[in-house]
């Protein structure tokens, strides 16, 4: 059985309206637990839905690992609450991980026109993670499954048994930024594999409840974040990351004088 878990604040009417009407629809089987973390009006809802109420809104890490706690599959799909998923997304994560070294797999993630959003994360000169190939078309070529240095936590399957076994989520991230690129560091250090299915696709808003802060706000965060990872990962070499000489220094990069 595969274990749905949602971290969510506050856009209720976005959770019920956009992402559960699908997930309802096209996940037979899943156990679907829902982490309403902090809202200040409590989530209700009608369903086969699993509710755990956080009195106080918690870092995204801890929500994910709150979830994680009560549930009862032996896959963990984290999922948040601005995706839609298409149909069949599920079945290519599911045949992915049956491989025995892969622990992690990832979907291909579309933006709402249809552009693609998430096929995989690299790193930039300076080691910040960027997502490749993001605001291309969607063709042909982006099909089948690839191992990849890392995933996002926006869909991210997890095998439970080396999940609980590495310990969770690393909860020193305050907030929603970069806690899923080290989970997959660690199985890279640990020689597993991390893989995104590509014929499973899910739509995304993109980063629906930073917009209740300011611009600001967000690239803060993603910088504190980002130092904390770095600091995490300082002692491995370029390659270890995937970079060689040929390797960008992204726009962010750039931006903050890296």
């Amino acid at each position: 059985m595969t274990s749905i878990i949602i971290p969510h604040y506050e856009l209720h009417d976005m959770l019920k309206n956009f992402c559960l009407p699908n997930l309802y629809l096209y996940t037979d089987d899943s156990e679907i637990i829902i982490v309403d973390n902090g809202s200040k009006k409590a989530l209700n809802l009608d369903g086969p839905y699993k509710i755990i109420r956080s009195k106080v809104r918690v870092s995204f890490a801890r929500a994910c690992n709150l979830g994680a706690e009560q549930a009862k599959g032996d896959v963990f799909l984290f999922l948040n609450n601005d995706v839609q998923v298409l149909p069949f997304f599920l079945e290519p994560i599911l045949e992915a991980l049956k491989d025995e070294k892969t622990v992690i797999c990832g979907s291909k993630i579309l933006a709402p026109d249809g552009r693609l959003q998430h096929v995989g994360i690299s790193f930039g000169k300076k080691r910040l993670p960027y997502h490749e190939h993001m605001g291309e078309e969607d063709s042909k070529k982006f099909q089948g499954t690839k191992e990849v240095v890392a995933v996002t936590g926006a869909c991210m399957a997890v095998k439970r048994d080396w999940f609980e076994k590495i310990g969770s989520f690393d909860e020193d991230f305050p907030d929603g930024n970069y806690e899923d690129v080290s989970l997959c560091l660690t199985a890279k250090k640990q020689g597993l594999k991390v893989k995104v299915a590509l014929d499973s696709k899910v739509i995304h808003l993109g980063g629906a409840t930073y917009g209740l802060h300011p611009e600001e706000h967000t690239e803060l965060l993603v910088r504190r974040n980002w130092e904390i990872l770095s600091e995490k990962w300082k002692g491995e070499k370029d390659s270890f990351f995937g970079i060689n000489k040929n390797s960008l220094l992204t726009p962010r990069e750039e931006a903050w004088g890296l």
